[in-house]
């Protein structure tokens, strides 16, 4: 197996495809993707039970989240063991001979990998859109990317899948090219990654390090910011704000996972990861790229404590805010009882209360819909539009 040849000129331009038609770092290229299908394929042909996903089994497939974060966990290992075996460079069979040519690039919820595009500007790419164009374009087809049937060009949906696109029939021969020490580690590594659920690949995937993991969560609130005069707008002229409440919702479980949720989907993956990993620089680049979990949580950490707290409260309040959001849908539309309207009128409640007790808001909140619309209608008053908006100002 060979470096990639592109030959199509309709590929604009784009920065991995001149990399993949470009010596050196055209055998990166193909060698990093060719790893991380070796990885893939290994994993979803695994039989023995994972960690289910929110109650289910992953089946072998991993959506784009989780795909992302198997990319972001086999790169940074990989660059680590790149740095650990430096010295022992002039033996080739000794270390790892080069660097994953994927960086991390910035994203809606924090970084992914992918390349920069120095002809555009220095424009980020993912891997993903990478995958997906080589896809269409019929080229390196080591994965099938797989939009959901309704969005098909779609890519970048949550719900896309990432598959391996070429079986491993032979691990010699798929591996061909890669030197001694490379082969060992990938190997160890394969045997390792397949036992993760797709939960705790996103844990591991997602942190690294302290400071890293709480510039993630400061992002979340800073995103949250930026969105704010949307909805705060809307309420104020009483129309439907439910998509901006939903992306303030979107912004705060993400801040609440990173803070708090993901510390125990991290501490079994590390646990289970080292206790698999029998190869010793790979044991040395695996907690080099991936420090303890009290090191990434500690509990003495005020920063830490702090930031778990206004997730905790983000939440609550883009809850109940989603909640009013849904209720005031279904009065415009006619809706006078559903599951989900029972669903939203318990959070309403539920949520007032919390709120008032860890005194997010210097007023309580509203407690029944009766107290929040002009009787039958779908209409606010002005003084609940205040509290709302001071609530949406709170994030």
């Amino acid at each position: 197996m060979g470096v990639a040849i592109v030959t199509n000129n309709s590929l604009y331009g784009s920065s991995i495809f001149t990399a993949l038609r470009d010596g050196r770092v055209g055998v990166q290229c193909e060698r990093s993707l060719r790893f991380l299908l070796f990885l893939l394929e290994g994993w979803s042909r695994h039989t023995e039970p994972r960690k289910l996903l929110y109650s289910k089994p992953d089946h072998g497939v991993l959506s784009a989240i989780y795909f992302d974060k198997l990319a972001m966990l086999s790169f940074r290992i990989w660059d680590a063991m790149f740095q650990t075996t430096r010295e022992q460079r002039e033996n080739e069979d000794a270390s790892i001979t080069f660097p994953s040519p994927f960086v991390s690039v910035p994203g809606k919820h924090g970084p992914g990998p992918g390349r920069v595009e120095a002809e555009k500007g220095d424009r980020a790419i993912y891997l993903i859109e990478i995958l997906f164009m080589l896809q269409k374009e019929g080229i390196l087809n080591y994965f099938q990317v797989t939009p959901p049937e309704d969005e098909p060009q779609n890519h970048k949906h949550y719900k896309t899948t990432i598959t391996p696109g070429l079986p491993v029939t032979d691990d010699d021969e798929f591996l061909r090219g890669f030197k001694k020490l490379e082969r060992e580690v990938l190997l160890d590594l394969r045997n390792t990654v397949k036992r993760l659920g797709p939960a705790e690949i996103r844990a591991l995937g997602t942190h690294s390090d302290y400071q890293s993991t709480v510039d993630h969560i400061l992002l979340e609130f800073t995103f949250m910011a930026s969105k704010r005069e949307r909805v705060t707008d809307a309420i104020n002229q009483d129309r439907s704000f439910i998509a901006g409440a939903q992306e303030l919702l979107e912004f705060s479980n993400e801040a609440l996972r990173k803070s708090k949720t993901n510390r125990e989907d991290y501490a079994t993956a590390r646990h289970k990861a080292i206790s698999q990993i029998n190869h010793p620089i790979l044991r040395s680049g695996f907690e080099i790229a991936q420090e303890s979990t009290d090191t990434i949580w500690p509990k003495t950490s005020k920063e830490m404590v702090e930031l778990v707290k206004r997730s905790e409260d983000a939440v609550l309040s883009t809850k109940y805010l989603c909640a009013v959001a849904e209720l005031k849908e279904y009065r415009s539309s006619g809706v006078k009882t559903s599951s989900k309207l029972k669903r939203a009128e318990k959070i309403i409640e539920q949520n007032s209360v919390q709120m008032r007790e860890r005194k997010i808001v210097p007023l309580p909140l509203p407690v029944s819909p009766k107290d929040i619309f002009i009787g039958n209608s779908a209409n606010l008053s002005e003084s609940i539009r205040d509290q709302l908006i001071r609530v949406v100002r709170t994030l």
